[in-house]
């Protein structure tokens, strides 16, 4: 059973003030403005920034990447999730990539992208191989969830592969998602 809203709220301010306070405490012992600094010119410095024209053109060029690296990894992961959920030997094709997609260190990604690509590339780069392996796993193993009857039933009322992809195929994946939507 879910809580009430207004407790959750309350609950995150609350933690949120606690981590400033403790934020602040450190600051205050360590009296090191270098390493830790407090938590008033922090956000004073934070507010300055953000009033200035750059951050909010930045702001919108990570966003704009972030976006387009979300668009990528969902059309090829999700594509080749949902061709591997009905081909066995493009799953088996697959195996060695995403053994190496999910066993390579981030940091390592980042730093070798760097030399290989332009600066506007990395971000989309190191995305899409830390996030293509979740998006191609969700999407096979949502495909091995459609129901059986429902698959003989498209096949019996001799729907076309379109009508199957959208009426059957995208349709189990979006409830059998539901809850991350």
């Amino acid at each position: 059973m879910k809580g009430s809203t207004s407790t959750t709220k309350i609950i995150v301010v609350l933690s949120t003030l606690l981590l400033l306070l403790v934020w602040q405490l450190g600051a205050v012992l360590l009296d090191a403005e270098i390493i830790l600094p407090r938590v008033g010119p922090t956000l004073a410095k934070f507010v300055q920034l953000v009033k200035q024209p750059p951050f909010s053109l930045n702001l919108l060029a990570t966003v704009g990447r972030a976006l387009k690296s979300f668009l990528i990894i969902f059309v090829v992961g999700g594509v080749l999730g949902v061709l591997a959920g009905y081909s066995e030997k493009l799953r088996a094709f697959l195996v060695p990539f995403l053994l190496l997609c999910k066993a390579t260190p981030v940091m390592a990604v980042i730093l070798l992208a760097f030399i290989w690509f332009s600066s506007g590339a990395v971000p989309l780069f190191s995305a899409f191989l830390m996030g293509f392996p979740a998006m191609y796993i969700q999407m096979a193993e949502g495909v091995g969830l459609i129901s059986q009857p429902l698959q003989e039933m498209t096949q019996i009322y001799r729907f076309s592969r379109r009508e199957r992809l959208f009426h059957l195929v995208i349709l189990s994946l979006l409830l059998t998602f539901r809850h991350y939507l």
